[in-house]
């Protein structure tokens, strides 16, 4: 019982709220075989090998169903039933990099009532639309600049600044952040649905985004 109740919490919070969430872009709209988006199917493809052993006691039927459409290699069962039970692999585990992203997760989940509340209000429609103004110190500084390459695709926002210190954000339910969230500069890309200076700047592809350009050619 208490195995079945970890994996719908991981199907349904880890997996679908977060991680495939923000996914989404980068297997969409990346280049095919670009290393982001070979990266991403890879993790989805380790991940779905292990749960669709830990499922088939319950789901045998689907189970089997996605083992049939699976793709495979040719020393693979023909049955899901057939195949092994997980093994813990020592190589994933990393004390350090799940410290680093659990405090993003709390953070994350801040902005995102933030975002909630300006949806609300009708400041933006879709998250999409945003950007986001992140005041911050400490440790929330200190997460936020260690991935703010990152920030735009994981907040799921269109354009995200960083400022140290408080300034003058929306206060949040923790005392190191603050944040502001606004309608994105630039025009809407019809590809990725990004808010973009550079949409417009390409005679060929108009109302596309450069990255957008740039995969497409």
């Amino acid at each position: 019982h208490m195995l079945y109740h970890c994996v719908h919490n991981f199907c349904t919070i880890d997996l679908s709220s977060f991680y495939l969430d923000i996914l989404k872009d980068r297997l969409y709209a990346s280049k095919a075989g670009s290393l982001e988006r070979r990266s991403a199917q890879s993790a989805m493809y380790c991940i779905l090998m292990d749960l669709i052993v830990m499922l088939t006691p319950v789901l045998s039927f689907t189970t089997e169903e996605t083992w049939r459409y699976l793709k495979k290699t040719d020393n693979m069962p023909e049955s899901v039933q057939m195949l092994d039970w997980s093994e813990a692999n020592d190589k994933y585990q990393d004390k350090a990099l799940e410290e680093k992203w659990s405090r993003f997760i709390d953070l994350r989940g801040v902005i995102t009532k933030n975002l909630e509340s300006a949806r609300r209000a009708k400041t933006i429609g879709h998250s999409l639309d945003a950007m986001v103004t992140l005041y911050a110190e400490g440790e929330a500084y200190d997460t936020l600049a260690e991935l703010a390459d990152q920030l735009s695709n994981l907040l799921i926002v269109s354009q995200v600044r960083i400022i140290k210190g408080l300034g003058d954000g929306e206060p949040t339910e923790r005392e190191d952040l603050k944040v502001t969230v606004a309608q994105a500069s630039g025009e809407k890309c019809e590809r990725c649905w990004i808010y973009s200076p550079t949409v417009g700047d390409s005679e060929e592809h108009p109302h596309l985004c450069s990255r957008c350009v740039s995969v497409l050619k």
